[in-house]
């Protein structure tokens, strides 16, 4: 007979997917579907052989918003005005919605829950710090001098270390012998070293959003504070050779050479910081002492809502001279001016002229490039509520903008005192949710279950929910096929992502089938077929080249590059009519692209592309303008 009794497996099972992400980072299907494909056999393993433990009412409701989010987003790929990036989009939000389901539904214990997860961040965060600090070191160019390592977001990198810094120096603060919590302090002073590497201007504010929410429910002893000033100054050991990887990279010098001295730097802190921190003898606290006065309480979770709000106040409010920022020897003191005002105004824009359905999930690039006035082509709209009302309309602002209160108010807790730990995982959702404010990083997997980690280790607010234990399993048990369904359909998303990697080593037969296989996997996805036109130009094979090229415009008819690469072949072999009409439609719908200038090459006798310009493009990189 089997048992009432929930499983356990809600934060390890999340923990693990956080990990399989961290490997393996980024945004294409083959990254995250691992993950996914895990914790759709967890819940459906938790619904067959056990009962799911009751959800609080704000657990509920933020785990039905998760999965109405995911399923509108899915909904959302029959109009979307890009389908492919739509069902990847659709796969992430499937992602968050299952992770978000195992942790609710089967927690951990109180003690052991909160404990898993403050370790596993820290983990996360060492591990892809390492992978940073190893590629940096091998010699491989920063990007604009600042250290991101495997992650696509040199910002995301930044506020993965600046979570895992907060978990690591909650368990220095939980740690009770000297040996355990001079060895957290000093990772907390490497983490947060790499996140001073990455030069996010944002970063910071998220740290502060942690930090403030962190003192708001656990009322800091004298141990802690000087812990923590045993950090800064292990920060600040190292902080100018941080400084000055940046301005080697900048001027061309050997980035190995200033990478081992940063290292250097980075060690001599982090033993400052581990002398100071076991030198500390904290006291034990007493029983229901450790909360701040409710008027304390009060004035720093103000003061983290302040905190939180002022980039996007700051970004409204100042001119972007990107030329300055990305040329100074430190970001921090760049002025702090964005593009983001600029793709806010075309979200909202995108918003009032599809106010019900959007444009569709992860389709954000398409009316933007048409309506910018900045020099960049993002692909997210970098805001929490930006890019739902752009992609998903109001439903969407709706839904999203539910979920992350209910996870706001799991955070912020009842009455009842905070561990360290649950103290610590409260700041990382806050601050988490605050630099979403400003930037797309919740959209890489890594730190949205990073979010989802924290969040549902924590004891949800509110009473539980008296569902009838069959209530309960019919609901587990329909999770559980959404999730395992989800997972199996985009399968053939993320096989497809991986066979669109065209590796050096591929032959131009091997290059060819791999793409051809890509377009078979993703129906809807014009990437692989533009792939391919390119290939075939480059074997000399116009013709080849131009039957991929109109294949993906009929995947992707709002796609410039699709539009432009089809109509410039046109012109070439094609329809000369049909191919003016295409190169309309790409200007229309890219009307600042660069590669409009680039005059083409008329010494063969026709109209034959500039391979390199082209290839530049295709892999997001600017073409060059014609003099």
């Amino acid at each position: 007979m089997r048992s009432a009794a929930p499983l356990a497996i809600g934060p390890p099972s999340v923990a693990a997917a956080l990990l399989l992400c961290t490997w393996s980072p980024g945004l294409e299907a083959d990254r995250w579907w691992p993950a996914l494909g895990l914790l759709a056999a967890v819940l459906v393993a938790g619904a067959v052989i056990r009962t799911p433990s009751p959800l609080s009412r704000t657990g509920a409701v933020a785990l039905a918003a998760a999965v109405a989010w995911a399923a509108w987003s899915t909904l959302s790929v029959t109009w979307a005005l890009d389908p492919g990036w739509a069902v990847e989009a659709a796969g992430r939000a499937w992602l968050v919605a299952a992770a978000l389901a195992v942790a609710l539904w089967w927690p951990a214990r109180r003690d052991r829950g909160p404990r898993i997860a403050v370790v596993t961040l820290a983990c996360a965060g060492a591990l892809a710090g390492a992978v940073a600090w190893g590629q940096a070191l091998g010699g491989l160019v920063l990007e604009d001098g600042r250290l991101r390592g495997a992650l696509p977001y040199a910002n995301g990198f930044a506020l993965l270390e600046i979570v895992a810094a907060l978990a690591a120096a909650g368990l220095a603060l939980a740690a009770v012998r000297p040996a355990a919590r001079g060895g957290w302090a000093a990772l907390t002073v490497a983490l947060l070293a790499g996140a001073f590497a990455a030069q996010s201007r944002s970063s910071p504010v998220a740290l502060g959003v942690g930090v403030l929410v962190l003192c708001a429910l656990r009322r800091p002893a004298r141990a802690d504070v000087l812990l923590g000033a045993g950090v800064l100054v292990g920060l600040a050991v190292a902080a100018p050779s941080l400084l000055d990887l940046r301005l080697a990279a900048l001027d061309g010098a050997a980035p190995a050479q200033a990478t081992a001295r940063a290292l250097a730097a980075i060690a001599i802190g982090s033993g400052l910081a581990a002398l100071v921190a076991g030198a500390v003898r904290p006291r034990p606290r007493v029983a229901g002492a450790g909360r701040p006065a409710g008027r304390l309480r009060t004035v720093g979770l103000a003061a983290a809502v302040a905190l939180a709000l002022l980039p996007g106040a700051v970004a409204l409010s100042s001119e972007v001279d990107y030329t300055r920022v990305e040329s100074s020897s430190t970001r921090f003191l760049a002025g702090g001016g964005s593009n983001r005002p600029d793709m806010w105004r075309v979200a909202w824009r995108a918003a009032a002229e599809h106010p019900l359905r959007g444009v569709g999930a992860g389709s954000f690039e398409r009316p933007y490039l048409r309506l910018r006035r900045a020099e960049v082509a993002p692909r997210f709209a970098h805001g929490l509520l930006a890019e739902p009302a752009a992609t998903l309309g109001a439903p969407g602002v709706g839904l999203v903008l539910i979920l992350a209160l209910a996870l706001l108010r799991i955070a912020a807790g009842g009455r009842r005192p905070r561990t360290v730990e649950e103290a610590v995982l409260a700041g990382v959702v806050a601050g988490l949710l605050a630099h979403a404010l400003v930037d797309w990083t919740l959209e890489l997997p890594v730190i949205a279950l990073a979010l989802v980690l924290a969040a549902g280790a924590l004891p949800a607010s509110g009473d539980g929910r008296s569902w009838s234990i069959a209530a309960r399993r019919r609901g587990a048990r329909g999770a559980a096929a959404a999730a395992a369904l989800a997972a199996l359909a985009l399968l053939p998303a993320a096989l497809a992502a991986d066979r669109s990697r065209v590796v050096p080593s591929d032959s131009p037969v091997e290059r060819v089938e791999r793409l051809r296989a890509a377009a078979e996997l993703a129906p809807l996805d014009s990437r692989p077929l533009q792939s391919l036109a390119v290939t075939r130009l480059e074997q000399a094979d116009p013709a080849a080249g131009l039957r991929a090229a109109r294949a993906a415009v009929e995947r992707a008819p709002h796609d410039w590059f699709a539009l432009w690469l089809a109509g410039s072949l046109e012109l070439d072999v094609g329809d000369e009519e049909r191919g003016r009409e295409l190169l309309a439609r790409a200007r229309a719908a890219n009307p600042r692209e660069s590669v409009f200038s680039v005059r083409p090459d008329r010494s063969a006798g026709g109209r034959t592309l500039d391979l390199a310009a082209v290839r530049d493009v295709l892999l997001g990189q600017p073409a060059p303008r014609s003099r």
